[in-house]
């Protein structure tokens, strides 16, 4: 086997011409060309002079201006080391073309930092611009674009995966999984990928085609696991690393380690990577130190690869999708196995009342989008297993189809979590079923982001309902709603399903993050199950000193992972709900069975979209069985649980800052925040708009940097209220944005004589969250001396 001598995505590139005895390079439409020196020449010319005005500007502080000028170093690195060309033979082509365009800042954005090692991975721009994507959907990745340390491309993927690959190997580990969502050629890099792993000498479980996210992270988590088709009677099997086909035409997969190519929700010029460990979480904090470590010190002839596919040894290729291979695909003589039926069937255990479900499935009729992603044919398959008719599941065809060129979306975020992405739903699904589908909707809008892992849900209104909501035709229920009413849901089918008592109501228990509603929290001690969490300091591992240590975790379902594996394990606690505020969904359970990975009684130890829809559909057939709307049982369970509780999230600004200036950008607006906690905590009065802040809670994890900050508040700072309602300022983790939350308490829903009444307090609640979360960002842009135009607009 050869390894370490092909290009990543082998492919034909232009060739070199030569002018004066020096190959030339540089490929746009004006036929210019230069040699590597000359485009350095330029490129330290062009970078340095724009460093220099944006520092002139104030757009860069002067320690962010050094921070920003190794970004030349890196260039000349990546333009004159061979191993770069050998391996991605346009890359020089990409960086040159974007010298002779003099498109300093997009090159200094790709070469002044390395992209961080996030939480699972590493995820941010992929492409130049909306062009370069078209492109490369019709000709390969291996055209000359641009390429750099700083962007999601074959090179910074096949460096995280070695890295990977050489700690497995420390741990004795050879098992890999790997998969894709549909971004734009995303099969070529996960080919790529497993040509990483086969040249390595490791078992590869390749999906057959673009698959969703939680099928594979489930997938790694099981032992018995069918071939497709029939098999024939005789038939025999061994893998790479010796697993032997079982008695019942199985094969144990369980334990790999799962590699996905996915940018999540983001827009079409994005692409990302996430690694998964083989119980299906994400990497701890000390693996992700020790991989990030290995990572670092990887030169560009480090990487190992094979030419092909075919060169895998006999049973060390295996892939895996449905009931049966993908018209016209090459399998390169690889056996396939059915890990989507195993995914489907396992969901139902986690349905409360499945004789209901069953019952009123073929009443149900709901609408649907993929919004272009993975999911499609799997919801398609989840909704007909349970008896939903073809007539009851309105998909929206222009929105099904997995392209991730996302042309309904543009550059914009394909998340159905958000007003934008639900608007064109909305408009996609009238186009093809107008008024009449419509109003036959009686159990919700679904659909899924591009890689399946959240969860949304939209509501068709008519009627008071309408009126509640000022003439709108639909409201987007955000996840902090969904999860507080299918928590409410699922705990009082448990009490009324055994007689009035919740099972081992004192062993179980919810977990939510710190930027997750309340509500869910009073939900749980309305039903007397505990609220429990675990927040630790990312470098030293000790608890931190924060209010919520004991009750939230933070953003990350791995941390929700790591507190599950102290209060399951530890404890013998189970864990019936799991939630993010960012749509993710997840049911862990008890600690496993002698044997197996996954929790007992527990799903994947992170979000699943399919499972969060699974068990909405649920809810609507238990609405639908008693006559109620979806808004008359928040009503109900707003009485309950004594308040209700509105929200709202919204990324500032809405389209991420790229490169330095955009660092300093985030810096400058977290400091703010920062500010603030530090003026409470001197006995100054703080104020967000008219509103007085009776506590702070700055949480430092030690994860990630903001630019040049000092032990900067990683996740964000919380500033509380007199009637318990919350602000968070939030900075992301993989983008120059800060996020800003509220939580904003309404106890006169409850009070409401009426549903009619409730439900217009409750649609008031949620306007006057975003009114507010608007202003507090404004206040912040403003009191930072930023201009209008720069973050949010009044």
């Amino acid at each position: 086997m050869a390894l370490a001598t092909g290009a990543l995505i082998p492919a034909p590139v232009r060739a070199q011409t030569q002018r004066g005895g020096h190959s030339t390079y540089g490929t746009l439409p004006l036929n210019r060309s230069l040699t590597i020196g000359q485009a350095l020449l330029a490129a330290r010319r062009g970078i340095t002079g724009y460093l220099r005005g944006e520092l002139d500007a104030e757009n860069l502080s002067p320690a962010s201006y050094q921070a920003s000028l190794p970004a030349i170093d890196t260039l000349e690195q990546w333009l004159t080391d061979e191993n770069i060309h050998r391996l991605v033979p346009s890359a020089r082509d990409g960086i040159i073309n974007t010298i002779i365009g003099e498109e300093w800042e997009i090159l200094v954005d790709a070469f002044f930092t390395e992209k961080m090692f996030g939480t699972a991975g590493v995820r941010g721009v992929a492409h130049r611009n909306g062009d370069d994507v078209l492109r490369a959907f019709e000709e390969g990745l291996e055209i000359p674009r641009l390429r750099g340390p700083n962007w999601i491309n074959e090179l910074t993927v096949a460096r995280v995966a070695q890295g990977i690959i050489d700690r497995m190997k420390a741990k004795g580990e050879t098992r890999i999984l790997i998969g894709c969502d549909p971004r734009v050629k995303n099969m070529q890099l996960a080919e790529m990928l497993a040509r990483v792993a086969i040249g390595n000498g490791m078992q590869v479980f390749l999906a057959d085609k673009e698959s969703p996210f939680p099928l594979l992270m489930h997938a790694i988590t099981q032992q018995k696991v069918r071939f497709a088709g029939e098999l024939p009677q005789d038939f025999s099997f061994t893998t790479h690393d010796g697993e032997t086909i079982s008695d019942q035409k199985t094969l144990n997969i369980e334990g790999s380690v799962g590699m996905y190519i996915s940018a999540s929700h983001n827009g079409r010029k994005d692409n990302g990577f996430k690694y998964f460990q083989g119980d299906s979480s994400q990497a701890g904090p000390d693996e992700r130190r020790k991989t990030v470590a290995r990572i670092n010190t990887l030169g560009w002839g480090d990487i190992k690869t094979v030419e092909s596919l075919d060169e895998a040894n006999p049973g060390q290729l295996i892939f895996v999708g449905g009931d049966m291979a993908v018209e016209g695909k090459n399998c390169h003589g690889a056996p396939l196995l059915n890990i989507e039926d195993q995914h489907r069937g396992g969901m139902l255990d986690h349905v409360i009342n499945i004789e209901l479900l069953r019952d009123m499935a073929p009443r149900l009729v709901q609408g649907y989008s993929a919004f272009n992603g993975a999911g499609g044919q799997l919801y398609t398959n989840v909704t007909q297993n349970i008896g939903v008719p073809s007539s009851g599941f309105l998909s929206v065809d222009s929105l099904f189809t997995p392209d991730g060129r996302f042309m309904p979306f543009e550059d914009k975020m394909p998340d159905p979590g958000d007003t934008f992405g639900a608007g064109i739903f909305f408009q996609e699904f009238m186009k093809q079923y107008g008024q009449q589908g419509l109003q036959s909707i009686n159990a919700g809008m679904f659909a899924h982001d591009p890689d399946a892992d959240r969860k949304s849900l939209m509501l068709p209104l008519f009627g008071t309902n309408k009126e509640a909501f000022r003439g709108a035709d639909w409201v987007l229920i955000k996840a902090n709603l969904l999860w507080s009413v299918l928590s409410y849901y699922r705990f009082s089918q448990m009490q009324e399903l055994n007689g009035g008592n919740i099972p081992n109501r004192k062993k179980r228990y919810v977990m939510l993050s710190h930027a997750t509603t309340d509500m869910v929290a009073l939900v749980a001690k309305y039903f007397g199950i505990k609220v429990l969490g675990l927040m630790e300091h990312e470098q030293t591992g000790l608890k931190m000193n924060v209010p919520e240590a004991d009750s939230r975790f933070t953003v990350g379902m791995n941390y929700a992972a790591a507190a599950w594996r102290v209060f399951s394990g530890q404890q013998g606690l189970h864990n019936d709900w799991t939630a993010e505020e960012s749509n993710g969904l997840g049911i862990f359970g008890s600690a496993p069975l002698q044997g197996q990975r996954l929790g007992n009684k527990g799903w994947i130890l992170d979000k699943d979209g399919f499972l969060a829809s699974l068990l909405t559909l649920e809810l609507f057939a238990y609405l639908n069985d008693r006559g109620i709307h979806f808004l008359d049982y928040v009503a109900e369970m707003s009485r309950n649980i004594g308040t209700y509780i509105g929200s709202s999230m919204t990324p500032l600004p809405e389209k991420p800052w790229t490169g330095p200036t955009g660092t300093e950008m985030k810096q400058l607006l977290l400091s703010w925040a920062a500010d603030a906690d530090q003026r409470f905590k001197a006995g100054e009065t703080v104020k967000i708009g008219d509103r007085t802040v009776t506590g702070v809670t700055a949480f430092r994890t030690g994860k990630y940097p903001i630019g040049t900050m000092i032990d900067p508040p990683d996740q964000g700072v919380k500033f509380t209220f007199a009637d318990k309602s919350w602000s968070n300022v939030r900075p992301s983790g993989t983008a120059n944005q800060l996020r800003g939350y509220e939580d904003l308490r309404n106890p006169e829903v409850a009070k409401a004589t009426t549903n009619e009444e409730a439900i217009r307090l409750i649609a008031e609640t949620e306007r006057r969250a975003v009114e507010l979360n608007t202003a507090k960002l404004i206040q912040v842009q403003e009191e930072q001396g930023i201009a209008a135009d720069r973050i949010i607009r009044p």
